[in-house]
Parts: C-alpha cells; sequence; structure tokens
C-alpha cells in the first residue's frame, strides 16, 4: 500500500466535498471500526478517531475485507493501513459478510504490511485484501471512491467473542463537532 501525492487540484476538490458534506449531512452512520460516515452513491467521507473505535472489536471483525476495489484520499490527518495475511492453528474465524458464512476456520491474522498515509495523499486497494485503518493520531478525515463488480467480503472474528462495545453517542458527537470546527461548519 503505496501512499500517493495528490494533486493540488483534487486535493482541493475533496476539500470542498468534505466541507460540504459536514455543512448539510446531519445524520451520519457508525461503525465500530472507528468511524462516523456518510454514503453519498459511489463516494463515502468518513471521520475516524481513537474514541469511536469500538471496545473489542479486534476480536469481532475488525480486520475485514471489501467486495469492490477502492481509492482512499485522506483529506486531513493521517491514516494507518495494515494488511493482514493468515496463520493457520489461530481461534479466528474467517466469515463472508454480511452472511457470516465460515470461509477459513482455524486461523490467526498475521501483520504483512503497514502505511501511513498523510492528508493530501491517496492509496488504491483491491477487492478481498483483508486489512484494518485507524488514525495515526487524532481525528483524521478520509474520502472513499469504490467501484464493482461486488466480489465477496470476510471480517475475521474470533470464535466466541462478545458484541463490541461501541462509542457512546455523546462521544459521536464530539467527534464530529471537532470535525466541522476544522472546516469552520
Amino acid at each position: 500500500m503505496t501512499p500517493i501525492p495528490m494533486s493540488s487540484r483534487v486535493y482541493r476538490l475533496m476539500l470542498s466535498l468534505v466541507d460540504n458534506v459536514l455543512e448539510t449531512h446531519r445524520v451520519w452512520r457508525y461503525s465500530t471500526t472507528g468511524m462516523l460516515q456518510v454514503a453519498l452513491d459511489d463516494i463515502r467521507v468518513h471521520i475516524w478517531h481513537p474514541s469511536l473505535r469500538a471496545k473489542g472489536v479486534f476480536n469481532a471483525g475488525l480486520i475485514h475485507s471489501h467486495a469492490f476495489k477502492m481509492t482512499s484520499f485522506v483529506v486531513h490527518g493521517a491514516m494507518i493501513q495494515s494488511i493482514y495475511g493468515l496463520n493457520d492453528e489461530g481461534d479466528f474465524c474467517l466469515r463472508e459478510f454480511p452472511s457470516h458464512n465460515p470461509i477459513r476456520n482455524a486461523v490467526y491474522p498475521r501483520l504483512s504490511a503497514e502505511s501511513v498515509i498523510k492528508a493530501g495523499e491517496l492509496y488504491y486497494q483491491p477487492p478481498r485484501v483483508l486489512h484494518d485503518a485507524r488514525p495515526e493520531c487524532g481525528l483524521a478525515i478520509t474520502v472513499m471512491h469504490w467501484e464493482g463488480p461486488l466480489q465477496r467480503a470476510a471480517s475475521l472474528v474470533r470464535y466466541e467473542c462478545q458484541e463490541p462495545i461501541s462509542a457512546s453517542e455523546a462521544i459521536q458527537a464530539a467527534v464530529l463537532d471537532e470535525a466541522r470546527k476544522i472546516f469552520r461548519v
């Protein structure tokens, strides 16, 4: 996952898009992976913050793949993108998402690559790559563009894990307020 610098024109376009979304969208969907998001057809705006990551989510699907190829633009802050392989003889099950049908049993994640992508950079990711993403520190904002065709997605789940404990609505609202202050919305 090599970061690629965005042209200044594309970067300004992404800043404008985020500014517009922060101003016009009042309902954001929470993800236990540590973000708030708004979906706009094939584009998603994500606001990431460490306080949004659910406690226990590592065991309950943090490491996952997407059913599509994607390009992610980092508009504010920096993101850490981790790519994983699988070792045999673990206590995780690779499951199809969203059906949860088992794909491969008794595995354990193995970190195979990690990159830091900073504001003004982008990266591409093919479908079905096991990964997780998190802000390097504090608030990060990304714009993701996805395209098909859709393939099978998966998540890695520890056997008999508890449901992750979500960030409270107050924490979600505070992070959204922090993002709006950056963009003066």
